[in-house]
């Protein structure tokens, strides 16, 4: 398997760090028959991901739209839902949720195809 370490006095990653890391874990992921090699890998993408530096994190959150972060946010968004996907193509229910409410938290937007009973806009 696979093994990359980040020398870092505190243990973060930057953004971009974190994000080549979780890339590289859920394209294994997406290859693997073996269930538990499987959510090992998602493991390891969401501990990537949440080493991010902690004022990286805050400050992509906080971005305007259409800054230079917008992309980076973009990009976590998508990871996370990713993650979800492949832990719920595994049965993995209950962790694909959280990676799911994760992605929504950073501006991913789930499109069910369905109205919304209040709107006339998609859900």
């Amino acid at each position: 398997m696979l093994h990359i370490t980040f020398s870092s006095s505190q243990g973060t990653l930057s953004p971009q760090q974190a994000l080549d890391l979780a890339t590289l874990y859920l394209e294994n992921a997406r290859k693997s028959k073996d269930r538990e090699v499987v959510f090992a890998l998602c493991d390891d993408a969401e501990t990537a991901l949440s080493r991010m530096k902690r004022v990286d994190k805050r400050r992509i959150l906080t971005s305007p739209w259409g800054s230079e972060d917008q992309v980076v946010r973009n990009r976590i968004a998508t990871a996370y839902f990713e993650r979800g996907n492949i832990l719920d193509s595994w049965d993995y229910f209950k962790m694909a949720q959280i990676s799911y409410t994760k992605a929504e938290k950073w501006g991913h937007v789930k499109e069910t195809g369905h109205l919304s009973p209040d709107s006339s806009r998609l859900i």
